[in-house]
């Protein structure tokens, strides 16, 4: 009797954790496999699940890729008009990050330069223009930086061209 209440013991704890990982653990690895190749093909394929919960999660995943999709849609969109509105300038217009490295050019400064946008994305001033010209423009922008003011205009001789020349700071 002690070997049969065992052996029944030990196969209902078997039959229970069979079930709870057929019930979790498969579709969360189903659902793993989806997000990597999600990660991988940027085509998000919900997994089919039987039970409720498991649906409401690809649901939740799906609303969440959806968003994205929508949020970068967006964001292009925008990036497209601050190019045309920055291209639509005669002024030279950069977007420089913390580091004051290039990031957006428009074409007067490609024009200005003689370089590509390609070319100078990623490059400081110290890349582009004489030291005294780059020092000069780095303390600029960073007390301009430190202040957290709207950048203001001033005019800055432009060695390459040779006169001086309008811009923000």
């Amino acid at each position: 009797v002690l070997i049969a209440g065992f052996l029944l013991l030990s196969g209902s704890l078997l039959l229970a954790f069979l079930s709870t990982y057929a019930q979790v653990m498969l579709p969360f690895n189903t659902r793993l496999r989806a997000l990597s190749e999600y990660a991988l093909t940027g085509k998000w394929e919900p997994p089919h699940d039987g039970y409720r919960e498991h649906q409401l999660a690809n649901d939740a995943i799906t609303e969440a890729v959806l968003a994205r999709e929508r949020a970068e849609h967006e964001a292009q969109q925008r990036m497209a008009e601050l190019r045309t509105f920055m291209d639509s300038m005669p002024a030279h217009v950069t977007v420089k990050d913390t580091d004051l490295r290039l990031r957006l050019v428009n074409e007067a400064f490609c024009r200005h330069t003689g370089r590509g946008s390609a070319d100078l994305l990623g490059k400081s001033d110290a890349d582009l223009f004489p030291q005294s010209l780059a020092d000069r423009g780095r303390r600029c922008q960073h007390h301009d930086a430190g202040r957290r003011e709207r950048p203001a205009f001033s005019r800055v001789t432009a060695a390459a061209a040779g006169h001086d020349r309008a811009g923000v700071a």
